[in-house]
């Protein structure tokens, strides 16, 4: 009984309706069908499974749905697991109220709904980011879950939480294919309950992911009607869509079916990202600070800033040969050894991560020498985050993806131009730093256009680049990792040959290499050996190709100031007998401001050297990252 007392606790006592026709026009309707008006201005719901509406054409008309839901709660008031009163818990609760409580189902007989309801009654609601992920298509603009809890503590009891996650099945193993799928809604994507615990496993021991974690400003019969509505998206599934019905935006979908007054999902008409949707609830006052739980490899790496070369060749010994732990810190200070230790133990778990995973026997009796070495030192360990770094680390704080420029440009024997650029996502390397990508840059659907003026006169709309992604992964080389640089980039750009200056060709480019940080992560220098190749009819047999040296090196002078050298220098095969007398020197200079998280000012320069000919070029740009 008092189970459906509590199901019963968060309604809220309203006029009756009889009309249902207004009834089916009203927000909180709109909301838990998940209907869109479509560019003729009818209804259509997001949701693609036919088990989700009660008549034949409810998918795309909500008032014929609305009669028809009305008329089947109204036959019983026994309801078993196959009643469509314990599949839509919530529709008939909000009917209920809206319609004057005519009804009085007994709730017993739905046993499986009742089951998942006492299973994430919740008190609470968080939304979780986790942080980029480049290594993986799916994951690389991060990924957003809810987190469900019924207790009050915070900070004690988010490993009996549930999470909430919606994804794609995607078992596609061609990655052409994946992408077009992904791309076109050729995936289904379903709602899934797991224990939090799983996630953070996955993300932080596994993928070595950060998460973000932020408590939803939500009042308990909201949370509530979440759960109820998540048990209801049980019945159906939706056409999942990589860069627009995704994993944020139906997890703004649940909350907009809890509050529908803040119309979440409207904001996004083309493109919904994960990082984005956690500065909207931010913007909107939806969310507390976030807390950051470090994955395995972050915390190794701040841990270790603290030992000497001494210390860090020690930690590495104890992790690899945790047998000799006791005689290996022998003879050593408490603290000292306390802080050898603690990082022995989260370098044991990142070298070890899949059979930790796997829970291996052997495994958990080799960790058990260093941590009954630890639980021995009598030192406590004062493991305290700066919260100001923290903060600036938020994804709350992050820039918007989308971002226009305007610039003036200058080419040396050549003439001036205006360039305009258009960048749909997300960030580069010189974009403002707070809760964004470090040593990374992933932008996708980049286009620019030049209005050029050849000696200063008769001025030509040009296409000057058009960059279908562009993915630069530097992470830097440690004591504990050797990762490979990499970048990547596909597009059309002007190749600017003296012989032909407005030709554009068809690209791709990619390189190989190391990465490293310097004077504490104020410096990023990548060396690579970079190739590409160019797709154009003024070369022999349409194509030439180009190889040779890169680097890009990256000072941060502070939070607003930014400057980067990116250097190459290419043997290329224009006429293919002669691969060494075609050759291109490119190098160029940028120094950023960043006015405020929506404008920054840019100013670059350079010179280039192609067919024995040197040019230089300058160019002034205001940035303005667009809501």
């Amino acid at each position: 009984m008092h189970l459906i007392l509590l199901f019963l606790f968060f309604s809220f006592s309203t006029s009756a309706k009889d009309d249902l026709s207004t009834l089916a026009k009203s927000p909180k309707w709109i909301k838990l069908l998940h209907y869109k008006k479509n560019i003729t201005g009818s209804y259509v719901s997001e949701a693609d499974a036919g088990t989700f509406f009660l008549h034949k054409d409810g998918k795309k008309n909500p008032e014929l749905e609305l009669r028809k839901t009305v008329e089947i709660f109204s036959q019983t008031s026994t309801p078993n697991d196959d009643h469509a009163i314990c599949k839509f818990p919530l529709r008939y609760k909000w009917l209920n109220r809206e319609l004057g409580m005519p009804w009085n189902a007994d709730f017993s007989g739905c046993q499986k709904y009742i089951s998942f309801f006492s299973k994430l009654a919740a008190k609470r609601a968080s939304i979780v980011f986790s942080s980029y992920y480049l290594t993986n298509p799916n994951s690389a603009f991060g990924h957003t879950l809810l987190r469900l809890s019924r207790y009050d503590d915070k900070n004690e009891t988010e490993m009996l939480d549930y999470g909430i996650n919606y994804a794609a099945k995607a078992k596609e193993n061609n990655p052409f294919l994946y992408a077009i799928k992904g791309l076109f809604g050729g995936f289904i994507g379903e709602f899934a309950a797991i224990p939090y615990y799983y996630k953070i496993r996955e993300y932080t021991n596994f993928e070595f992911r950060d998460l973000w974690s932020y408590d939803l400003k939500l009042i308990m019969p909201e949370v509530l009607e979440m759960v109820d509505h998540i048990w209801e998206l049980g019945n159906t599934y939706f056409d999942y869509f990589y860069f627009h019905e995704n994993c944020s935006y139906h997890l703004l979908s649940v909350i907009d079916v809890a509050r529908p007054s803040l119309n979440l999902t409207d904001r996004y008409s083309h493109y919904t990202i994960p990082a984005d949707t956690v500065r909207l609830l931010h913007h909107e006052g939806l969310i507390d600070e976030g807390k950051r739980r470090e994955s395995t490899y972050s915390k190794l790496i701040r841990l270790s800033e603290d030992l000497n070369q001494k210390e860090l060749n020690l930690a590495k010994e104890i992790a690899n040969h945790p047998k000799s732990t006791a005689k290996l810190v022998e003879g050593d200070s408490d603290q000292k050894a306390a802080d050898v230790l603690d990082v022995s133990i989260e370098a044991f778990d990142y070298f070890n991560f899949e059979k930790i995973l796997k829970d291996d026997p052997a495994t958990k009796e080799l960790k058990s020498h260093i941590l009954t070495a630890r639980a021995k030192n009598p030192i406590i360990s004062k493991d305290v985050i700066d919260p100001k770094k923290t903060a600036l680390d938020s994804p709350a704080y992050s820039h918007s993806p989308t971002r226009w420029v305007l610039a003036e440009n200058y080419y040396d024997q050549i003439g001036k131009s205006t360039r305009f650029e258009f960048r749909a996502a997300l960030h580069d390397l010189l974009d403002p730093p707070a809760g964004s990508l470090k040593e990374a840059q992933l932008e996708i659907g980049k286009v620019s256009f030049e209005l050029q003026e050849r000696n200063y006169q008769d001025a030509k709309l040009i296409l000057d680049n058009f960059s279908i992604f562009n993915i630069k992964n530097y992470a830097e080389q440690n004591f504990w990792a050797s990762p490979i640089s990499w970048d990547v980039e596909l597009g059309v750009k002007q190749l600017r040959r003296l012989s032909c200056f407005d030709c554009p060709a068809g690209f791709v480019t990619g390189s190989v290499g190391n990465s490293l940080q310097l004077a504490r992560q104020k410096i990023l220098l990548a060396l690579l050996l970079n190739g590409e190749l160019n797709i154009q009819s003024q070369f022999e047999n349409n194509y030439r190709v180009g190889l040779g040296p890169k680097m890009f090196a990256r000072y941060r002078l502070s939070d607003t100031w930014v400057t980067a050298l990116n250097t190459y220098y290419h043997f290329n095969t224009y006429e293919h007998q002669k691969p060494f007398e075609d050759y291109e020197w490119w190098n160029e200079l940028e120094l950023r401001h960043h006015l405020n998280e929506k404008v920054s000012l840019s100013l670059k320069g350079g010179g280039v050297e192609r067919e024995r000919e040197w040019f230089t070029f300058g160019e002034f740009g205001l940035q303005y990252f667009y809501e």
